[in-house]
């Protein structure tokens, strides 16, 4: 089973996924580290900043699945 994630055929497109999923894992912790002291920094108190990261957070968890609602209206794939 690992053997096939490494093929050849498969080999692109797993080093792809890493990159991807290690973007997003940077990307989240730099918004989530980061973003309220930026914000505390031009002046806005901490409650308002942790209030606009969990905005952020909640409306990134809808478009997920919003999102993924759409592909499967759209196309449906068959069960494999």
């Amino acid at each position: 089973m690992i053997g096939e994630v490494f093929s050849r055929k498969n080999a692109f497109g797993t080093i792809c996924l890493w990159i991807a999923q290690l973007s997003v894992v940077m990307a989240m912790y730099g918004l989530g580290t980061w973003l309220p002291q930026i914000i505390r920094k031009n002046g806005y108190d901490l409650g308002s900043s942790l209030a606009l990261f969990a905005v952020f957070n909640l409306a990134a968890f809808g478009s997920v699945y919003l999102s993924s609602a759409c592909k499967d209206l759209s196309r449906p794939e068959p069960d494999c």
